[in-house]
């Protein structure tokens, strides 16, 4: 299962971000979350994207929905200091 890595170490702190398609201009997207973790469900498909490491990054929703080629979108992002290990699969 592949994994990205980001490094910033130049820097006090990073984010990682992920843009959330919340809706498709039909149907409204299941967006599941825990700490690390959120799972998009729509149409009978889905996305999981997952911070690995830091194990202590918490993702946040941005609360603001953007306007996109397929419908609307949302950030969720996490703050994870210099380093960071995540993950995008298929569910």
């Amino acid at each position: 299962m592949p994994m990205w890595t980001l490094s910033a170490p130049g820097v006090d702190a990073a984010r990682v971000s992920f843009p959330m398609l919340v809706f498709d201009g039909k149907e409204r997207t299941k967006v599941k979350m825990n700490a690390n973790k959120v799972k998009l469900s729509l149409a009978g498909k889905g996305v999981c994207f997952e911070i690995v490491n830091p194990k202590t990054a918490v993702l946040k929703r941005s609360g603001k929905e953007l306007n996109h080629r397929n419908g609307k979108v949302e950030e969720v992002f996490a703050e994870v200091g210099k380093q960071a290990v995540y993950r995008i699969t298929a569910e």
